[in-house]
């Protein structure tokens, strides 16, 4: 399995395959061992497994010891000592980790470390980790690691990739962060919230995510930098606009004009290589510095960075994903390479919105989610989608899709998820969509939903 970053993850067989090889190897002469290097890492992930398949620690066993001297009422329980003895006797697999690398030959550079879905991470297990110098790729992915130290991580000077996602690690740990090489920084996940409804739309709860580390601005050769939060006035984004070799972008900032400066100017010094792009406009939730929400009725203001910087011809944005109030920027329709678009919250006017969006040539798929538009009708009319191909509806806010004049002749996909607020379950004998013989193209309607 490859990551991301392009190195490899992990490599797993299953008993049965590995049996099979092994007795082709023999019969065909091959050597059946594996490499060094390989063998090494198949052990590291191992130990990594096992303690991610390990189950939680059961109580202490009671065990009932009986009073001689009473005939009756006289026994009591008492821990099993003896098991407490073994289960203290049984080593962690993080600690059968640390003594394993320590072990490992002087010459033997450990380039991939995947510690994803682990449990049981403490400090002294990531400073030991830490002193593998030569460590390119480090996941905490989906851990339970609760501090990240930078006095510890900065000791990786060769580390590329730092997979933080779905981590407790707290906002202000990744400030101080500084490593030179880094080229992919993953930071950020949701909540985990509860339903009560049985529709199938299940929402996310809110992000929660770290901080842009103050030195970004001299980590150049980073590619990957999503989702981080910036503060009140963004100013970390200038820092932000010196990474001329990045790719992808995802941050999370507030609505101001300060901030739609330094965003627009990341924009447009990055216009020739950036090709994904996602903003959060958040506000911060009450009584906590970790979670952030898309704004929602009592935000504080509408980003706008259309007017901030005049566009290039050359940007060569693929996908745009906005969360929250934010304006649909006006060199939106100079993206020529823009193929993706995600709108979520963002309350924008839908016919005004449809009309911009239309001019961008090479849109293939738009993803309209909750409160993406003030009206519940979502009408294609006036205007046409030259190469729309896929068109995806999620939440209650619409109600209707209707489609006029030949408004997107390429459209093959239709996915409409409901959810369990929508006011559909009241419209008894009206169509939903509206007029799809204006679209000849059309291969699959999905509808997700209980009615």
């Amino acid at each position: 399995r490859w990551s991301d970053a392009g190195t490899v993850k992990s490599c797993v067989m299953d008993d049965p395959v590995r049996d099979f090889i092994d007795g082709i190897t023999k019969s065909e002469n091959f050597v059946a061992e594996l490499p060094a290097h390989l063998d090494r890492q198949l052990k590291i992930r191992s130990i990594v497994q096992r303690r991610d398949s390990m189950p939680p620690p059961l109580p202490p066993m009671l065990v009932r010891r009986c009073n001689l001297r009473c005939c009756c009422g006289g026994c009591t329980w008492l821990l099993d000592d003896h098991r407490a003895s073994e289960d203290a006797t049984a080593k962690d697999p993080m600690d059968e980790l640390v003594d394993f690398i320590r072990l490992l030959p002087e010459q033997y550079r450990l380039n991939v470390l995947d510690l994803g879905g682990c449990t049981g991470l403490k400090r002294r297990h990531l400073k030991s980790f830490a002193e593998v110098e030569c460590l390119k790729y480090l996941s905490l992915r989906n851990t339970d690691v609760s501090r990240l130290h930078a006095t510890h991580i900065n000791k990786l000077t060769l580390l590329e990739t730092l997979d933080i996602r779905e981590t407790n690690i707290p906002p202000r740990d990744t400030v101080s962060i500084y490593l030179p090489k880094l080229k992919h920084l993953l930071a950020g996940g949701f909540s985990k919230t509860t339903t009560a409804t049985t529709m199938p739309l299940v929402e996310k709860g809110p992000l929660v995510t770290v901080h842009m580390p103050d030195s970004v601005g001299s980590m150049r050769d980073m590619e990957t930098l999503s989702h981080v939060q910036v503060s009140m006035d963004g100013a970390e984004l200038q820092g932000v606009a010196k990474l001329h070799q990045l790719r992808k972008l995802g941050v999370v900032v507030h609505a101001n004009t300060t901030t739609a400066a330094f965003l627009g100017r990341v924009i447009y010094m990055l216009a020739a290589n950036l090709r994904s792009l996602s903003i959060w406009v958040a506000i911060a939730v009450p009584h906590t510095t970790t979670t952030l929400t898309t704004q929602q009725g009592g935000g504080t203001g509408i980003l706008d960075i259309s007017s901030m910087y005049e566009m290039a011809s050359s940007l060569a944005l693929e996908n745009l994903d906005i969360k929250g109030k934010m304006s649909l920027p006006s060199w939106i329709g100079r993206a020529s390479k823009l193929a993706n678009v995600t709108l979520r919250d963002t309350e924008m006017d839908g016919g005004d919105t449809l009309r911009r969006l239309a001019t961008v040539q090479s849109l293939r798929c738009l993803k309209l989610s909750r409160k993406a538009f003030t009206e519940q009708a979502l009408r294609f009319k006036d205007v046409q989608f030259q190469a729309l191909k896929f068109l995806v509806v999620e939440g209650d806010a619409v109600t209707r899709i209707a489609f006029f004049d030949d408004a997107a002749p390429k459209l093959e996909k239709i996915v409409w998820t409901i959810g369990g607020g929508s006011k559909i379950a009241q419209m008894y004998n009206e169509d939903l969509i509206v007029e799809i013989k204006h679209l000849p193209l059309l291969k699959e309607i999905e509808l997700r939903a209980s009615f």
